[in-house]
């Protein structure tokens, strides 16, 4: 399986501070998976000493040793300034998930990725480093997800109740057509009683029915739409 890539040097274009063989891998890896600009993450990270400026890599590890993944997501939210980062320390070393392995388990999120001597960007499954990378042997070291600003969640989950709206006017108009009835499915006690009639309501294809019950989980994870 070969990874999909993507270009994960273009955040440093027209940088002051990208100069050859600066190690600052882990500084483009946030760049990438937040969208913030590389020299505002690169001066933080001076500031905060987590890198030296020229050669050398990152002081990623320097805040909490016994537990590196903590440490990194520190390091992540003294660089950017955002809160969203979550340290995934199941997947610290032991689980010896290589790239590949773990781009089909998380098909879906952002992550930085500490490998030896290495730090890159995945985001929805696509790895923001050398275009040319083609391997996806290395092993994972260290995971931190990126979950996202308090606006971007609320952005979020504003848009999924808008789809959940949408999907209850669909199949309500569905119901409607099978069966001549109406029902509010906008809360998910409308939505059990309409599940519990299913035996009388012999017309609604079973396509319809799955659709139902996955939106009576979107109800109790969410809520009443109104």
């Amino acid at each position: 399986m070969s990874l999909i890539t993507a270009d994960g040097y273009k955040c440093t274009k027209d940088s002051k501070y990208q100069t050859y063989r600066d190690g600052s891998c882990y500084q483009r890896a946030l760049a990438n998976a937040t969208g913030l600009d590389f020299d505002v993450i690169y001066q933080k990270s001076l500031r905060s000493g987590i890198k030296k400026q020229g050669r050398g890599g990152s002081s990623v590890w320097k805040f909490d040793r016994e537990n590196p993944t903590r440490s990194v997501a520190i390091a992540c939210r003294k660089c950017t300034g955002l809160t969203g980062w979550k340290p995934m320390k199941h997947l610290y070393r032991q689980s010896g998930l290589t790239l590949n392995q773990f781009v089909k388990r998380f098909p879906i999120g952002t992550f930085v990725i500490i490998v030896r001597g290495h730090a890159l960007a995945i985001v929805d499954g696509v790895v923001y480093d050398n275009k040319d990378r083609v391997s996806g042997r290395h092993r994972v070291m260290c995971v931190v997800e990126f979950k996202g600003t308090k606006e971007q969640k609320k952005q979020d989950r504003d848009e999924r109740r808008a789809q959940i709206d949408h999907n209850a006017e669909k199949l309500e108009a569905n119901f409607k057509i099978y069966t001549g009835r109406s029902f509010a499915l906008e809360n998910i006690d409308t939505v059990e009683m309409v599940l519990g009639m299913r035996s009388e309501l012999t017309r609604v294809p079973l396509t319809i029915w799955s659709l139902l019950q996955r939106h009576a989980v979107q109800l109790k994870t969410f809520g009443p739409l109104w």
